[in-house]
Parts: C-alpha cells; structure tokens; sequence
C-alpha cells in the first residue's frame, strides 16, 4: 500500500557508475530520435567501449561531427553501421574521440565550468 512506498523524506541513494558491466558488451548501439545529451555515450567512451549512435542532438558533439560512428536515425543506417563494425572493430575505434578528449572536452569539471557560464552570462545579460 501507501505506507510501503518511498516517500519524500526518504534518502535517496546515488550508487557509482558501474564501469564494469561495459566490459561485457563489444558495441554499444545508442539508436535515439532525439536526444539532449545522453550519459550513457560519454560513460561508454569514458570506459572504451567502442559505439555507434544517431546523429541527434547532443551526440555529435561528443564524437564529433564528422565521426563515421554516427549514423542516421533510421534502421538501415544503424544496421549498416553495426555490420561495419563487427567487421571491422578497429574502424570504429578510430572514430571515437580520444580518451583525453573527451576528459578535456566532457569532465564534470568542464561541464560544471561552462553550466556556469552560461548562468552568469544569463544573469548579467
């Protein structure tokens, strides 16, 4: 009932990223419409997971605009891609963005840095 449901002031626990169960799959395929900026793509890099995703929102920012690991939003691009790089797993490789990259680039320390610029820029505009 009620009472056996989570409430409010109840804590709320935030375990660490499990870096590991990356280490189990060959290829991780992000196939979104839309997105904004998926975490699940900056933990993959991150843990060396090589990917494939659509180019959509905030994705081709991280593996860059021009990466052949982006594919269309359509079955066949992400089909076509995945046949790819099963093929070819170091073709795909190639196409993620470094490791220090993506630490310079996607840090929480970076991102809370540019967050704020953003609010101080809104805040005395």
């Amino acid at each position: 009932g009620f009472q056996s449901r989570p409430q409010p002031a109840d804590p709320v626990l935030f375990r660490p990223a499990r870096r590991e169960a990356f280490t189990l799959g060959r290829l991780l395929v992000v196939p979104s419409r839309a997105e904004a900026m998926p975490y699940v793509v900056l933990e993959a890099l991150a843990a060396g997971l090589p990917m494939i995703a659509t180019r959509v929102g905030g994705i081709p920012e991280v593996l860059g605009a021009d990466s052949t690991a982006l594919a269309t939003p359509d079955a066949t691009s992400i089909a076509e891609k995945m046949v790819g790089a099963m093929r070819e797993p170091d073709w795909l490789r190639a196409a993620l963005p470094s490791r220090q990259t993506l630490e310079q680039s996607f840090s929480a320390q970076t991102m809370a840095r540019e967050i704020e610029k953003v609010y101080v820029d809104v805040l005395t505009y």
